[in-house]
């Protein structure tokens, strides 16, 4: 009687497991499916803005925009990668994904310092490039902060939540540091692979020297402040919601 009653327990043990597992597996999906749809509407209607006003204005304009978007999206598809890979238990598969989402990463909230090419007011259609301008922002932000709150999920279990903590915040701080070489130095996250030497030289002078490069690091520190308040609002709602 005690193993019959061990093993329906060790079954109804195996039951509870297999639904939650199951269901954080729907639950992912679902938020998945609502981070794609947010995406999809947002990207759509700013494609349409974009060509609507090159339609109106008899040549393209923004097509820089729609690359930039692009690379902005990159993240977000290397955190679904990392949140598939860690449920194939390969540790040095999980850790490289992880590695190419922090590298692109960057790219997201850089989609931000675009809004230096706002027109003067006297410009035609001034207040639609504005607009044009914001949409490119918002969509890099969601992207940022879709990918962010995933792959911090994703370090909550391997790292547990106070360290994973930790190096995600780290990690804005160092997208900061990377959005201001991309747009005052004009890196590219490429460049890591096919002009390491000069970038990585760049970066070392940076850290050795910093009182020669004030503005790199007064740029890192209030754009990285700036992400990690919407950064932290949203790890308040995650928790309340948790």
């Amino acid at each position: 009687m005690k193993g019959l009653r061990s093993e329906n327990s060790t079954d109804r043990l195996t039951d509870v497991t297999l639904r939650d597992v199951t269901s954080r597996d729907v639950t992912s999906r679902d938020v998945m499916r609502d981070e794609a749809r947010t995406l999809i509407i947002l990207g759509a209607a700013l494609l349409f803005a974009v060509l609507l006003h090159s339609v109106y204005m008899g040549a393209l304009h923004h097509v820089w925009l729609g690359w930039n978007v692009f690379l902005a999206l990159v993240p977000w598809f290397l955190s679904l990668a990392a949140e598939f890979v860690v449920t194939q238990r390969r540790p040095v598969m999980l850790w490289t994904t992880l590695a190419g989402w922090l590298l692109f990463f960057p790219n997201a909230p850089y989609i931000v310092t675009d809004l230096i090419h706002m027109p003067s007011i006297q410009t035609p259609l001034w207040w639609y490039h504005q607009m044009v301008l914001v949409g490119g922002a918002v969509v890099g932000l969601t992207s940022a902060y879709y990918s962010w709150r995933r792959v911090r999920r994703v370090l909550d279990a391997q790292l547990g939540r106070q360290w994973s903590t930790v190096v995600m915040y780290a990690c804005i701080y160092a997208a900061a540091f990377g959005v201001y070489l991309g747009r005052f130095s004009r890196w590219n996250s490429w460049d890591a692979f096919v002009e390491y030497q000069s970038l990585f030289a760049d970066i070392a002078h940076r850290f050795f020297v910093p009182t020669a490069h004030p503005r790199t690091w007064m740029f890192t520190i209030m754009f990285g402040s700036a992400l990690a308040l919407g950064a932290s609002l949203i790890g308040t709602k995650r928790s309340r919601s948790a």
